[in-house]
């Protein structure tokens, strides 16, 4: 054997250790993103249940308009509903449906009374204590013709 040379021995020694560490570099690895990813979908649930409710409760009123956050036809509705001002002409409540499970069960109730199945109810969606009232035009033109009875 040359003077510095390893014998096989000693190679296949260092191999094995390569391997096991490498073995506990991946374990490690993929353990960190375990806990990563199950400390974000914590953060995220907890900024969900501590965010703000968005609905608006008006006790005096039947009228409810039910809506979804990332819904685009009923942010024409609500933007239709700031721009004139209805909330300080008509009484009614905003209720989101798509975080909030009560409310969205209210709805599918509202709905069955107007003969509207759960898989036939949409957003935006409004219940005036007798009728429904479903899509951005046709709730407009409830707040129009309620805000010409004023």
């Amino acid at each position: 054997m040359q003077p510095g040379a390893r014998s096989p021995i000693y190679k296949k020694i260092a191999e094995i250790i390569m391997i096991k560490i490498n073995k506990k570099l991946l374990v490690s690895t993929v353990l960190f993103f375990v806990v990563l990813l199950f400390a974000t979908a914590t953060i995220i649930k907890e900024k969900e249940k501590n965010a703000p409710s968005l609905d608006v409760i008006v006790t005096d009123s039947p009228i409810v308009f039910y809506f979804g956050v990332s819904c685009p036809h009923c942010k024409l509705v609500e933007q239709y509903l700031t721009e004139n001002k209805v909330a300080e002409k008509v009484r009614f409540s905003m209720k989101e449906v798509y975080k909030n499970k009560n409310n969205a069960n209210e709805a599918f109730a509202k709905a069955e009374l107007c003969g509207i199945s759960k898989n036939k109810l949409g957003v935006p969606f409004l219940w005036d204590g007798e009728k429904c009232y479903m899509g951005d035009e046709n709730i407009i033109n409830f707040f129009k013709e309620k805000l010409n009875e004023k």
